[in-house]
C-alpha cells in the first residue's frame, strides 16, 4: 500500500511534534491504517492529533503525515480509519504555525499542508460522494475550492 511505503520513507527525526521530535509518528500512523476497530483508531488518532497539532498548533511533522494521509485514501480502508485520516486533515488544515516553525506567505506549514492535500482533491471529493459525508466536507470547505459540493451528493 502506498502510504504504508510513504510512512517508511519518511525521515520522521527531522520533524518536529508539540513535545519534541517525530520518530515515533510513522508508528503511530501505522496504527491507524492497519486498525482493526474504531477504538483503536481512535487511540492512535489522539496519538497524533496531540503531537503533529496540538491546541489548534500545528507542528512540522504535520506535512508529511498530510501526505500519507492523502495516500492513504487510494486503497480500500474501514470506514473508520477514513474518518479518522480525514479528521486529522481538517484539524491541520484548521490550525497555525507553532512558533518558530511559522515560515511566511505560501510556504508556512499549513499552506504547505493545504496544497498536499488540495492534490488529493479528487480522493476527498470521492469520499464525499460514497463515503464519510461529513467528514470529508469538513475538509472540502476549508480547500475553498469553486466547486458547489451539495451537487455531487444528487
Amino acid at each position: 500500500m502506498i502510504a504504508e511505503k510513504l510512512i517508511a520513507a519518511t525521515p520522521w527525526a527531522e520533524y518536529r511534534i508539540s513535545v519534541g521530535g517525530a520518530s515515533h509518528i510513522g508508528e503511530s500512523l501505522r496504527q491507524l491504517l492497519s486498525s482493526n476497530s474504531p477504538e483503536s483508531a481512535d487511540a492512535a488518532y489522539w496519538q497524533l492529533e496531540n503531537n503533529i497539532v496540538a491546541q489548534g498548533t500545528v507542528y512540522s511533522a504535520a506535512v508529511p503525515t498530510m501526505r500519507i494521509l492523502a495516500s492513504s485514501l487510494v486503497d480500500v480502508r474501514p470506514l473508520w480509519v477514513r474518518i479518522s485520516a480525514l479528521e486529522l486533515m481538517y484539524q491541520v488544515l484548521s490550525g497555525q504555525d507553532a512558533p518558530g516553525e511559522a515560515n511566511h506567505g505560501s510556504n508556512s506549514l499549513v499552506s504547505q499542508c493545504a496544497k498536499i492535500v488540495s492534490e488529493a482533491l479528487w480522493l476527498i471529493i470521492r469520499e464525499y460522494v460514497n463515503g464519510p459525508r461529513e467528514a470529508a466536507e469538513d475538509v472540502l470547505k476549508l480547500l475553498a475550492t469553486d466547486i458547489d459540493y451539495s451537487r455531487l451528493a444528487q
